[in-house]
């Protein structure tokens, strides 16, 4: 990879150069690999080099968000072109050296947008590349029909399904793996893979992928997919509705109590203590609804959760712009020929918002994801829909982890959980009501 250490005044490490030698002499790649490796950092390199080096050229970037494509891969291609000085308009996503010379940036959500680009030298760079979806995959093949055509797929390994995953199983394409104990300490800081170990455990997804560069095992009995959990953190859908908080309680020791603040599909806000007792939680809900204007409170009723549920019951039980809702997610279902228990019923209401697209959660909460891909259901003799119970999680948790019960996952399932038909919202204001 001369262009990066001559041009650009950068040594690439060891498998960088291995991944431009082979984008330079095939004519499909793709990489999986883990965090933080310097994949996109090597993509945009390719990108100057490729557009440089070849008269005509065209390079086409996409990934699955217009944040990706901009914030990420442009963001390193404009770093490179001011680090090296290097000749050429650059533009938020577009790139013209010569009038034969040009790069443009195109996010996923209009597969038409790919048809009519020809070149007879032209490179395709499809970055995190497991979210990319199908038709877009088709529409990229449209425009690989030139003499000197290159691909290139790169990405972390999050969903075990499509074409990103089936590349590494195709006799077209030469294959790349990045794990962590690949990546040189001055991108990966020593010691991190033993605290994602400790943290996360082996048969975590987010291990897995992010540690390993691994596709997840993703089995038939995960709830949540890491592929969902992901796109759901990328989405920034417009609040609308009411405004609700969902609030798994804890007592004191290592277990969180946690709210959740969401409107619609996405969550606005959130908080996590520890230690207090069920007054002062109370205190600190009331004061999370009062910063947010919520209407709706929904808190587990079962064991610590209680005393808070009382509490803010006699706080504003004669309000009647505040609904207090108590959700036992011990008692039955309201399908009980579906579900085994209301915890079931609305764990899989959840995962179906995940499933369908219709829900946003933050991006930096990774307690949060690892905790909902963690999750697995089973069925009872009846064939009824029953989710792991947290003591049977506790036993497949490393001791040293951060967390041991999923009392995030739980507050996220609250701030969703729908009274009445599991699938429509309750708009009962003014009422207490248990579920």
């Amino acid at each position: 990879m001369g262009f990066c250490r001559e041009v650009l005044g950068v040594e690439p490490w060891q498998r960088q150069r291995e991944i431009a030698g082979a984008v330079a002499g095939e004519r499909r790649v793709t990489v999986r690999s883990c965090h933080s490796s310097g994949k996109t950092f090597c993509a945009a390199a390719l990108a100057q080099w490729f557009l440089r080096c070849f008269d005509p050229a065209l390079v086409i970037t996409t990934a699955p968000t217009m944040r990706q494509v901009k914030e990420l891969l442009w963001y390193e291609i404009a770093q490179h072109q001011r680090r090296a000085g290097l000749p050429g308009t650059l533009n938020a996503m577009d790139l013209i050296v010569s009038a034969s010379q040009r790069a443009i940036g195109l996010t996923t959500n209009e597969p038409e947008r790919f048809a009519g680009w020809h070149c007879e030298n032209i490179f395709v760079i499809v970055d995190e590349a497991s979210g990319v979806a199908e038709p877009i995959y088709e529409a990229i093949e449209g425009i690989l029909t030139g003499p000197n055509a290159h691909l290139l797929l790169i990405g972390n390994p999050n969903n075990p399904s499509g074409t990103f995953h089936q590349a590494f199983t195709s006799p077209l394409y030469t294959k790349f793996k990045i794990a962590a104990e690949d990546v040189p300490e001055t991108l990966l800081p020593p010691g991190w893979r033993l605290e994602r170990l400790q943290e996360w455990g082996e048969e975590s997804p987010a291990y897995q992928v992010r540690v390993l560069g691994e596709f997840p095992p993703q089995g038939s009995d995960s709830l949540v997919s890491l592929a969902w959990v992901e796109e759901a953190q990328k989405r920034d859908p417009a609040p609308s509705g009411p405004v609700e908080i969902g609030v798994d309680i804890a007592y004191y020791g290592e277990d969180e109590s946690v709210a959740y603040v969401r409107q619609g599909p996405a969550i606005l806000g959130a908080a996590y203590w520890r230690g207090n007792d069920t007054q002062q939680s109370a205190g600190r809900v009331s004061a999370l609804a009062a910063e947010y204007g919520a209407t709706i409170i929904k808190v587990d009723s079962i064991g610590y959760g209680a005393g808070t549920y009382d509490r803010l019951v006699e706080e504003h039980g004669e309000n009647r712009l505040m609904s207090i809702q108590g959700v036992n997610v011990g008692e039955a279902a309201l399908d009980k020929e579906q579900f085994f228990n209301r915890r079931s019923e609305l764990y899989w209401g959840l995962a179906e918002r995940f499933k369908q697209g219709d829900i946003s959660i933050p991006a930096d909460d990774q307690l949060l994801l690892d905790q909902l891909t963690q999750l697995k259901f089973g069925y009872t003799p009846r064939g009824q829909i029953k989710l792991e119970s947290k003591d049977d999680l506790r036993k497949r948790r490393p001791s040293s982890s951060r967390w041991q019960s999923p009392d995030r996952a739980d507050a996220c399932m609250l701030a969703y959980a729908t009274a009445g038909n599991r699938w429509l919202p309750w708009s009962g204001l003014g009422e207490t009501r248990d579920f």
